[in-house]
């Protein structure tokens, strides 16, 4: 029996939860098959069972690492936002048509929040902790008040906005709610 190199299992699982996770972001949780993360990620349905023990294991770490790069971008819009003393420089980014576009590798959250209530308990708390994270970087773009109970508001109305935003082919209606979004972000930053 041939031998693999010590790291085989570790690349071809970290490979998996990759695929997993641009795969539930951009056809939900319905549409992440392990048949699906395996083609995916150039392997047969055969060896799913040598790195999870069943589906619901698999949706909690694509969620998992689906979710830390929105928590990363959160961060970063926030330390540009505070720096620049502008909340809205947040949502600009946020609602970008560029982000608009990348459902795949965009914000996990607008794209799976709607089915998150009907997932397994383990993968409905990594939704929760990954989207908490979120809103706490989120909390330094918006000036003190109620800190990350505010961030909180902030970041459904965001995240509500990027899903409709996907939702909506007419350019003047995607200009509306980006620009509502921006002026309530404009307004929680005054004085």
């Amino acid at each position: 029996m041939p031998r693999h190199a010590p790291d085989r299992h570790a690349t071809t699982h970290a490979a998996l939860v990759a695929a997993a996770s641009e795969l539930v972001r951009d056809h939900g949780f319905d549409g992440l098959t392990v048949g699906a993360v395996m083609k995916a990620a150039g392997l047969t349905h055969g060896g799913f069972y040598a790195h999870f023990p069943d589906r619901a294991a698999l949706l909690q770490a694509a969620v998992q690492t689906a979710l830390a790069p929105t928590v990363a971008r959160f961060r970063e819009f926030a330390a540009d936002a505070a720096a620049a003393g502008d909340p809205a420089a947040v949502a600009r980014t946020y609602l970008s048509d560029g982000h608009i576009a990348r459902r795949a590798k965009g914000c996990a959250v607008a794209a799976l929040v709607s089915e998150a209530p009907r997932q397994p308990p383990p993968v409905r708390a990594a939704f929760a902790d990954g989207a908490a994270t979120a809103a706490e970087h989120l909390a330094a773009a918006i000036p003190p008040d109620d800190g990350t109970a505010r961030a909180w508001g902030v970041f459904a109305m965001m995240s509500g906005a990027l899903a409709l935003l996907r939702s909506v082919d007419d350019p003047a209606l995607r200009a509306e709610i980006r620009s509502r979004v921006e002026a309530d972000l404009r307004r929680l930053g005054a004085p």
